[in-house]
């Protein structure tokens, strides 16, 4: 996959937040990292966020679901980590990893 037409779409949303078309408060950042290793705790927090109610029901509806379905049933990702793919992804993202301060991994 070419990384400058996927970075294309969060480039998008960047302009639409710099340029005050979608206000911030409307977005709430989740690294991915948070997402896969705390998911209801970062789930949690998407609602506190954006004052949402977090009910027991909801906690035990979403633990349910995490347990039923865990990562490790699925198919692995398939991603070219080549030095030269990794360098072609940073170039390419380098202005999205900057905006919402994400470390390389």
């Amino acid at each position: 996959p070419d990384p400058n037409f996927s970075a294309s779409r969060p480039y998008a949303a960047i302009d639409q937040l710099e340029t005050g078309v979608v206000s911030t408060a409307q977005i709430h950042h989740v690294q991915y990292r948070d997402l896969t290793r705390n998911t209801l705790e970062t789930i949690e927090d998407i609602y506190r966020h954006f004052g949402l109610p977090f009910t027991e029901t909801c906690r035990h509806g979403i633990a349910m679901y995490l347990a039923a379905n865990p990562r490790e049933a699925r198919p692995p990702h398939k991603i070219d980590m080549s030095p030269e793919a990794v360098a072609a992804a940073r170039r390419a993202y380098k202005r999205y990893q900057k905006h919402f301060a994400i470390p390389n991994e």
